[in-house]
């Protein structure tokens, strides 16, 4: 059996890479729809920091806005572009753009089984938009994070559980477990809402993730309110404990410490052991609501917004130190890069290399997308590779719209 991982890169048939975007600055995006069932053209923003050079692999985060909300609540009310600023990693906010229509505006569809599967709807879209970062910024592979707030964190969440593989650890801030209904969400601090029980979470997980490769426990933080009316603090609560059986971890705390902050009682509690944590939970003591307020249903401790308060701990300094306590393993997993292309005539060969433990990439695979998309070849080697596609119309017209290219990369399990 073989694991496999995909990069999808940019190759102009002119043979000139784009240039960078001017650093410590945002750069808009955009993703173009893919064939697999639920693909959407989508809007994303992605923050570079001043100090990167592109030379060193450097940390990824994404960040996903909730409900009536867009990428940039996301940039301006939390604190994760400074933070990208202050230690050199990459920020990306992707937007969702366009859904079907059966929610409310902008909910990311962490309850709808066409979205919350690999391969398809918006968890795909969401690690492709990953993979296209990786393709134009040196991104550290044992180091890719996720994030996100209400139906965000609901979808990292999700994203958490069908690429396990991929991603190092995620974050939910008054997010859901994976496989909720949207009936746990409420519209009043009267009603809790209706939630699974934890066995239906860890089979739908089970379901998920048949794969080897995927048995990983991906580490996860959870933050919630103890006064949160939209999702009951049970929401969180779910995602500690499907987690824990999930991945058979010890429900027993290993460490319980106050993280209170400006008057907000605040509990950080860990799961695991104590050299690494699987999960961690911050409860804090937010502001209260009343029958048919939100109560503490916003992203809290950092920059104030429609969908945040400044009051209390920083979501997004907890959550930046969770995820440099947790690369994705000792040994990162399989990374595939482009380290030279060349022309001759109607042909094209690009060359590559490969990053992985001796012995466990065993095949590198290329196909070219786009205006002129060729079939998939085996590449040359596997550790340093390459591969040519000959008899190509190649014009300079081609550079106005470089076709993307896929690297896939198997490895012996």
């Amino acid at each position: 059996m073989f694991g496999v991982v995909r990069l999808f890169l940019t190759v102009s048939f002119c043979i000139a890479f784009a240039g960078m975007a001017f650093a410590g600055q945002l750069q808009q995006k955009l993703f173009s729809a893919k064939s697999y069932a639920g693909s959407r053209d989508r809007q994303y923003q992605v923050f570079i920091p001043s100090s990167y050079t592109g030379q060193v692999g450097v940390p990824m985060v994404m960040v996903l806005h909730g409900c009536n909300q867009t990428e940039v609540n996301m940039i301006n009310e939390t604190r994760f572009k400074d933070l990208a600023e202050r230690d050199n990693f990459i920020v990306v906010y992707p937007f969702i753009t366009h859904y079907d229509g059966v929610r409310l505006p902008n909910c990311w569809g962490f309850f709808l089984d066409q979205h919350i599967h690999q391969g398809a709807g918006e968890v795909e879209d969401l690690h492709q938009i990953a993979l296209e970062v990786e393709a134009t910024f040196k991104i550290d592979p044992n180091r890719r994070y996720v994030t996100g707030l209400s139906s965000g964190a609901g979808m990292s969440v999700a994203l958490a559980v069908a690429q396990n593989e991929y991603f190092a650890a995620a974050g939910s801030v008054e997010g859901l477990p994976y496989w909720e209904t949207s009936g746990s969400v409420s519209s009043t601090c009267f009603i809790k809402g209706t939630f699974k029980t934890i066995s239906s979470d860890v089979t739908a997980m089970q379901a998920e993730q048949r794969r080897p490769e995927e048995q990983r426990a991906i580490p996860i933080m959870a933050i919630h309110s103890l006064n949160d009316c939209v999702v009951n603090l049970l929401g969180s609560e779910n995602i500690r404990d499907s987690w824990l059986r999930r991945y058979g971890v010890n429900p027993a705390a290993v460490e319980t410490k106050d993280c209170t902050k400006e008057g907000v009682a605040c509990t950080q509690t860990k799961y695991g052991t104590t050299q690494r944590s699987v999960v961690e939970t911050v409860f804090y003591d937010g502001k209260r609501g009343d029958l048919i307020g939100t109560g503490t249903h916003y992203w809290v401790g950092d920059n104030s917004g429609q969908f945040a308060d400044p009051t209390g701990p920083s979501a997004s300094e907890l959550q930046w130190a969770f995820f440099k306590a947790h690369a994705f393993t000792e040994n990162p997993p399989p990374s595939v890069s482009i380290t030279a292309i060349s022309a001759s005539g109607s042909s094209v060969t690009v060359s590559g290399s490969t990053s992985a433990s001796a012995g466990s990439i065993v095949e590198v695979a290329v196909r070219l997308d786009g205006r002129f998309p060729q079939p998939q070849k085996i590449a040359l080697g596997t550790s340093s590779w390459s591969v040519t596609f000959d008899n190509l119309p190649i014009t300079r017209s081609t550079c106005q719209s470089p076709p993307p290219k896929t690297t896939t990369a198997r490895s012996p399990l």
